[in-house]
């Protein structure tokens, strides 16, 4: 009796490596398994995490300056965004830009170019793995690029909801993952479209900088726009552009090249840091990363494995 009583604190002691301060320290092939992540007792959890601030909020479309403001001070950030894409001809262009200058971007795709078997949709999931690799962040953009809230009622509802859902599976089915992100064709806003997102804990992104490059107009005439705004910025902004014309990929070079020159005489103290923010900063923390409960519940596993043995000592 004394001889099972110790197997079956053995096994409880494996099931829940935390009763009595006990935790098996070998593998069942027998080897050491190491040190492994633990989640924090009761004790130690604190509050829960204030809201979630967006770096720029969902409604904004251009930027307003105000009068009678007092000059603004502290680094101005901003954030680059294409829309659209990716396209063959015209987002490498891009990739090669920010690649030059070393800074990052997010690309809003829009599902109907990554979708079917044809050569170039092929090729354009390649080219939207070539992005996400590149480390730009990659979103949601629908899949026809229609106006969402125009329809009302029921269709509305079914229209959102194909048009968001399509989009992140074709994204997951590229890239292995969902995006978090979703910026709406014209930035239309309606209660149905702000609920589907809702549902689905997406967040959606608008623009302060919009210099409307997919018009007939000349690049240098698109580059002297965003650079006049990012010059009069006051703090954030979020510059919309698409990587699906050719007027934006030709017009970037010239942009970052003024952000790089910014840096350069911020660095010097000769005007305020101008910063190019990394996409992420646009995602909401997550609560609990799955490498988190990993080790615990393999640990579960292993030792759920090991219990018959255990009590098979005791008879």
């Amino acid at each position: 009796m004394v001889r099972l009583s110790g197997v079956v604190a053995c096994a409880l002691a494996l099931l829940f490596p935390g009763w009595a301060g006990l935790r098996s320290a070998t593998t069942a092939s027998g080897e050491p398994s190491g040190p492994r992540t633990r989640l924090p007792p009761p004790t130690t959890v604190t509050n829960e995490a204030p809201p979630f601030v967006p770096f720029v909020s969902a409604h904004a479309r251009t930027e307003r300056r105000r009068r009678h403001q007092a000059a603004p001070t502290g680094p101005r950030q901003v954030l680059l965004t294409f829309d659209d894409g990716p396209e063959l001809s015209t987002t490498p262009l891009v990739l090669q830009a920010l690649d030059r200058y070393q800074m990052k971007a997010a690309f809003f795709v829009a599902g109907r170019r990554i979708m079917g078997r044809t050569p170039g949709a092929i090729a354009r999931r390649r080219l939207l793995q070539q992005i996400a690799e590149s480390g730009h962040l990659v979103a949601n953009h629908t899949v026809h690029h229609d106006d969402l809230c125009k329809p009302k009622g029921t269709a509305a509802k079914v229209q959102i909801a194909y048009e968001i859902d399509h989009t992140q599976r074709l994204i997951t089915r590229t890239l292995g993952y969902a995006p978090k992100l979703f910026r709406a064709p014209f930035g239309s806003t309606c209660t149905a479209l702000e609920q589907a997102l809702a549902d689905r804990n997406m967040l959606a992104v608008g623009w302060t900088i919009d210099p409307q490059d997919w018009r007939r107009q000349s690049p240098d005439k698109v580059a002297a726009f965003v650079i006049d705004r990012l010059q009069k910025m006051a703090s954030r902004a979020v510059v919309l552009m698409h990587d699906t014309h050719l007027t934006g990929p030709q017009a970037l070079p010239e942009i970052l090249a003024f952000i790089d020159d910014e840096r350069a005489r911020a660095s010097r103290g000769e005007t305020r840091p101008l910063e190019i923010v990394e996409p992420s900063v646009l995602l909401p923390p997550t609560d609990l990363p799955p490498s988190t409960i990993e080790p615990v519940i393999t640990d579960l596993a292993h030792n759920l494995a090991l219990v018959p043995e255990l009590v098979g000592l005791g008879q």
